[in-house]
């Protein structure tokens, strides 16, 4: 079984907005990090997966949080082999 990890750079303006990235797993393995745009730059964060066993899928969401309402989402799923 092998991990990933996600990762995120955010370019946004906007300062105060927040960032959230999740994993749902068929096999019930879930995980979220979050961070608050400062509006300075770039702003990198990462999500580190373990493995799964072979045909376990997963699928990583990214969503920005405009005072506590979403304003923009991004899904990826994958399948492990």
């Amino acid at each position: 079984m092998q991990g990933y990890v996600a990762t995120s750079v955010i370019s946004c303006q906007l300062e105060d907005n927040v960032v959230v990235m999740s994993v749902f797993g068929t096999d019930g393995y879930t995980d979220t990090v979050s961070t608050t745009v400062t509006g300075s730059g770039n702003q990198g964060f990462t999500l580190s997966v373990p493995g799964g066993a072979s045909g376990v899928s997963g699928v990583v969401t990214m969503r920005v949080l405009r005072n506590g309402v979403e304003i923009g989402r991004r899904t990826a799923s994958l399948v492990f082999g």
